[in-house]
């Protein structure tokens, strides 16, 4: 079941990744650098594993998480195990998760 903050930490997710410096708008300033701080959270190599799940290009996070396993040679549960700890820890940083 997803979490009903998902989606939106998502938009934050890529936000942070397409951008190397904040927004100027106040809430995607937010969104970035709650985002920037998650991020922080990860190793180098877990971060490579995320950068390329959120380098989805339109396809579904289903879809995206199975290809990165499949390329890396990791189990699928492993990747949704970061994608989900990535969503938590950016909800959370909004404030949309005590």
């Amino acid at each position: 079941m997803i979490a009903p903050y998902s989606l939106y930490s998502d938009h934050c997710a890529e936000l942070r990744l397409k951008l190397q410096k904040p927004p100027v708008s106040q809430v995607e300033y937010n969104n970035w650098t709650a985002a920037d701080s998650a991020f922080k959270e990860f190793s180098e190599e877990e971060l490579k594993i995320l950068s390329l799940v959120y380098a989805k290009n339109g396809v579904s996070m289903k879809t995206q998480i199975d290809y990165v396993a499949n390329k890396l040679g990791i189990e699928p549960p492993s990747v949704w195990k970061l994608v989900t700890s990535l969503q938590y820890s950016i909800a959370y940083k909004r404030g949309l998760v005590e």
